[in-house]
């Protein structure tokens, strides 16, 4: 919520904040000059590949963005198999999901064959 995004604002790293920020504006750029089209057509596509590439090479070549401002690739992972937590199947509320469900599917399936 906004009142813990408030409460927590100490706790961001700004150099990772502004970075985060500065890959978006890339994305942006990149495809508002995709729609230029000529030349430039490719760089939308592209553009997200090229930015995980540079940002992590970034990250893996510049030593004082991991060691002094704690800038890193990937946060922790937790090591090990998730527990299955499913308890209880309660199939009352079935008729409230199968609509949605039914249509995030086709959604992924449409996107995938298009």
């Amino acid at each position: 919520t906004l009142g813990n995004l408030f409460a927590n604002i100490g706790k961001t790293n700004f150099v990772t904040l502004g970075l985060g920020v500065a890959w978006v504006v890339f994305l942006i750029l990149c495809k508002r000059l995709a729609r230029r089209g000529g030349k430039f057509a490719m760089i939308g596509p592209l553009a997200p590949l090229v930015g995980c590439i540079v940002g992590s090479l970034l990250v893996l070549a510049c030593a004082p963005l991991r060691d002094r401002f704690g800038v890193s690739y990937v946060g922790e992972i937790p090591q090990g198999v998730f527990p299955v937590s499913i308890t209880h199947w309660d199939f009352h509320y079935l008729p409230r999901l199968l609509p949605t469900a039914l249509s995030a599917c086709l959604i992924g399936y449409m996107e995938s064959i298009a």
